[in-house]
């Protein structure tokens, strides 16, 4: 496990080399029934992600006169409440700008909004091993719900992990000569 309170290194500067891979714009599905999860990658297996950049994807929980829901992992989620096995993930030399979690809003009486978590990346309560090496995170968000109910009678979700965050803390994390930083909560999150 890595400590996340306070890392920001502006000092360090990682040259990346021209993006294998562009994930832009990417938008997770909204469900009643399950959180927006992943809005470039969902990943289910062993992934290694290597000189690829991730800008501007976004998972936006349901909302609306019903029960919200979350938002996980603006760019990308790995190990889904629904994975049977322990997906893994490897990420080297990449870029992750400008990606958003945000939590469902909701206009029901009684109701608060949902949270979200990740807002570049979540890795879920089923993730298996991640390691994160010369990479950059920055103007990542993970943007909580709100109850918009004219009574006032719900309260907003929870944000958590702006550039990361790891629901269990039994997932073993290994980030290395890496940048992080975010514009919303602390840059990433380890439960």
């Amino acid at each position: 496990l890595f400590p996340c309170d306070s890392v920001s290194l502006p000092w360090l500067k990682i040259l990346l080399a021209p993006a294998k891979n562009l994930f832009d714009n990417g938008n997770a599905p909204k469900s009643q029934i399950n959180p927006a999860e992943g809005g470039a990658i969902l990943n289910h297996g062993n992934l290694t992600l290597t000189n690829d950049q991730f800008v501007n994807n976004h998972v936006t929980g349901y909302g609306g006169n019903g029960f919200p829901k979350k938002g996980d992992g603006g760019a990308i989620l790995s190990g889904s409440e629904f994975d049977s096995g322990h997906p893994t993930l490897t990420i080297k030399n990449s870029l992750f700008d400008s990606n958003t979690a945000t939590g469902g809003t909701t206009s029901r009486s009684g109701t608060n909004g949902a949270g979200a978590e990740g807002g570049a990346i979540c890795l879920g309560a089923t993730s298996g091993a991640v390691s994160i090496t010369a990479s950059t995170f920055t103007n990542n968000q993970a943007i909580a719900g709100n109850s918009t109910f004219a009574g006032g009678e719900g309260l907003g979700g929870s944000a958590t992990g702006g550039a990361i965050q790891a629901g269990q803390s039994s997932i073993p994390v290994n980030v290395a000569s890496t940048a992080l930083s975010s514009t919303t909560n602390s840059a990433c999150k380890i439960l």
